[in-house]
Formats: structure tokens, sequence, C-alpha cells
């Protein structure tokens, strides 16, 4: 009598072992994968530049879900690799990086440009970042304000030399420039930092209010 009772019990528990392999085992993550996010999302880059692209996978409620996708891209703009490290070609155009998991495929459009980009920072002489300041590039449309942090950033310059102007639209403080700021076809030029001055000497040491 006993082996009887023994059988049936190890037969239900190798169903229960199945079972539970079959629902929550290997296959899961990809059964719950709904959508994949690429991150930067319609990315602009120069030629000859990398671009890091990263994949965030989610289920069907929008929580995040680990994923390790397979990378590819269109347009014959340059290569990615398999952990998503896309590297620009020396000719502009435009392409398309996808990520693919199982079924779920993300995608993101991708521009490869020959301009280049200025960025920088804006502070005064006692060392406060400036917002509100226009900074443009002399004899072009090409321009950008400071946010709150005092930084801006020129897209779209093509290669040349430049003067990097710094100008204050409410006339606190003087105008500034930097000169032959030069940019190569698409770069990126990160030292264009100003220091800008009061009008009145010495300076009015609280910072303008917005």
């Amino acid at each position: 009598m006993e082996n009887l009772f023994k059988k049936p019990a190890l037969i239900i528990a190798a169903f229960l072992t199945y079972a539970a392999f079959s629902v929550g085992g290997c296959g899961d993550i990809e059964t719950q994968l709904s959508s994949i996010d690429i991150s930067p999302a319609n990315a602009t880059i120069g030629v000859n530049q990398p671009q890091q692209f990263s994949a965030a996978g989610k289920d069907s409620s929008g929580k995040y879900i680990q994923v390790t996708p397979t990378w590819n891209i269109t347009g014959n703009i340059g290569p990615i690799t398999s952990n998503g490290l896309f590297t620009a070609g020396s000719t502009p155009g435009s392409g398309v990086v996808t990520a693919t998991s199982g079924s779920v495929t993300g995608e993101t459009n991708l521009t490869v440009t020959e301009n280049g980009w200025i960025e920088g920072r804006v502070q005064d002489e006692i060392g406060q970042r400036v917002q509100g300041i226009k900074i443009y590039l002399k004899t072009t449309s090409l321009f950008d304000f400071t946010a709150s942090d005092g930084t801006y950033t020129i897209s779209q310059v093509p290669a040349g030399i430049y003067s990097v102007i710094a100008t204050d639209p409410r006339g606190i403080y003087k105008d500034a420039s930097l000169e032959a700021v030069s940019v190569a076809s698409g770069e990126t030029v990160l030292a264009a930092d100003f220091v800008i001055y009061y009008f009145t000497r010495p300076p009015d040491t609280t910072p303008p209010t917005f």
C-alpha cells in the first residue's frame, strides 16, 4: 500500500516541476517583453564620430525588463557593434538603428552630418553662472541662449573658423567675444566658455533676477 501512495505523489511532483519550469523558466522574459526603447532617440552626430546606444525593454504594463538585443543599422552610414556602439562614416546621410530581442524590435532615426557643434558655459566675474545670455556666431544666423546653469549649444555649424559673441539682451553685462574658434567637419567644440562683466564697477555682487 505504501508504494501505491508514493508513485502518484512522484508523478504529481514531476508534473508540477515541469509546469513551473514552463511558466517561469528561461522564456519568461521573452513572453513578457512588449516594447524596446532606444536611447538616444533621433540622434544627430558628426561624421567619423562615435555614439553609444542603449536599449530598455518594457512589458505590457510599462515596467522595465532587462534585455540584451541584437543591434542593426540601415542606411550605409557606419557600423554598429553588438553592444550598441555606432561609429559614423565619412559621408553624411541618415539611417535607422534597430534593437531586436525575440520578436520585439525597437527603432530610432539617426542622422550623420558634416556640420559641427559649439558648446560652452557662461559665468560672470564673481563666479555666478548666467542664464539668458545670447551666444551667436558672427556673420551667421546661428545662436543659442544660455540655460539656468549657464550652458549653451549651437548646432548645425558648418566647418570653419568663427567669432563667437556673448551679448546680454537685458543690458546687465558687457558683450564678450571669442575669436578664431575652429570647427572641423562633424566636430564638437567643447571649450567655448565665457566670463562676462557687469557694466558697473565694482560689480553688484547680488546675482540678477530673471
